[in-house]
């Protein structure tokens, strides 16, 4: 009785009690938007789920592509001069993070270097 390939169920409300039909995954009342009644017509429902499929498969390809092309810049960047000297993140406060760890006694001044480039890159990653 509901549409589960779209994420919003619609129950009659006399299974619950209610006045009105209550929705699962739509807005409450009074607000936008709101539940859109499902059709009868078998051919309107293959069509509709035939234009999600196509939605979904354009979203994935396009997040596939800026995926790519983040790395290609990434990559673009690390193979250009770098001035180790001027860093993004604080230096000392992955240090510090870094020595958390019990078992972590000293820290190359490489290695740290390194760990802070792989933090920003995790970062643009996750902000992109």
């Amino acid at each position: 009785m509901g549409d589960l390939d779209g994420g919003s169920q619609v129950y009659p409300a006399s299974a619950y009690g209610h006045a009105a039909t209550v929705a699962i995954g739509v807005t409450p009342a009074g607000s936008q938007p709101t539940a859109q009644p499902l059709p009868s017509n078998p051919a309107q429902v293959s069509a509709q789920n035939q234009l999600l499929y196509e939605q979904s498969q354009q979203f994935q390809q396009q997040q596939q592509r800026q995926l790519q092309q983040f790395w290609a810049e990434r990559l673009s960047e690390i193979e250009q001069p770098t001035d180790f000297k001027n860093h993004v993140l604080p230096l000392a406060r992955i240090k510090k993070i870094m020595k958390a760890d019990e078992d972590v006694c000293m820290i190359s001044a490489d290695a740290l270097v390194i760990f802070a480039k792989a933090c920003e890159m995790f970062v643009l990653e996750l902000t992109a």
